[in-house]
């Protein structure tokens, strides 16, 4: 994915995300896989920030793909009184793509 950004914005004690991008070509998809806290992803040790998992797949072919970047944008709502960043990932949860202040 190309291009990533997200707002965050704190209310009533849940952060609302929403993330944008371009997908590569129209033959791939995207969708939020998960989210920390209130999400399947646990730590031992609190990373510092609530955090967005983004899955990134090729659709199976069923003709030939548009070479042009595609829009692509989603939302989540994240459980969290506490944390002042967060950050996205695509396909990883070792290498974060970008960051963003939560208003």
């Amino acid at each position: 994915m190309y291009n990533v950004k997200a707002n965050a914005i704190r209310k009533k004690g849940a952060i609302h995300v929403t993330v944008f991008g371009d997908l590569p070509d129209s033959c791939y998809e995207a969708r939020i896989a998960d989210k920390y806290p209130g999400g399947n992803i646990t730590y031992p040790k609190d990373p510092g920030s609530a955090q967005v998992f983004i899955e990134e797949t090729q659709k199976p072919a069923t003709g030939p793909c548009q070479d042009v970047l595609v829009p692509w944008v989603s939302q989540v709502e994240i459980p969290d009184k506490v944390h002042n960043e967060v950050t996205i990932f695509i396909n990883s949860k070792s290498n974060p793509i970008t960051k963003t202040q939560v208003q």
